[in-house]
């Protein structure tokens, strides 16, 4: 299943129309906890911390059987993404072999020189929380 990114890039705000204090999602929230809420935007799956959600409104009721209505879904600026899922939208058989080959359980250790110039950076822009 190939994402045809015309079609992504339409269904996206315009930024004149939508001036918010963050990012705003079209999707589904298809699961959320007091620490994560996890959404469905397309074909993708994006986890963001659940204090980074900050507003949700449906934007209709769920058809076709699906047990989440749409919502507008507002997420703070310079939120952290957990994750990015592309591997459980993939109709099951239909896999890139990239993705068919590799364990699900991958754990990856970030470098800790990444990790202090990650800090530096988000403290020389004035992103980290104090």
């Amino acid at each position: 299943m190939l994402i045809d990114i015309d079609t992504w890039l339409s269904q996206l705000p315009l930024a004149e129309a939508e001036v918010t204090d963050g990012l705003l999602f079209v999707g589904d929230l298809i699961s959320s906890t007091p620490k994560e809420g996890r959404i469905s935007v397309g074909e993708m799956r994006l986890t963001f911390s659940r204090e980074d959600i900050l507003d949700m409104e449906p934007l209709a009721e769920p058809k076709n059987g699906c047990q989440h209505p749409t919502h507008r879904i507002l997420v703070r600026r310079g939120a952290r993404l957990w994750e990015a899922d592309l591997r459980s939208a993939l109709p099951p058989g239909r896999r890139p072999f990239a993705l068919s080959v590799r364990s699900p359980d991958i754990a990856y250790n970030q470098a800790l020189r990444f990790r202090a110039l990650e800090h530096d950076f988000l403290q020389r822009h004035g992103l980290l929380d104090v």
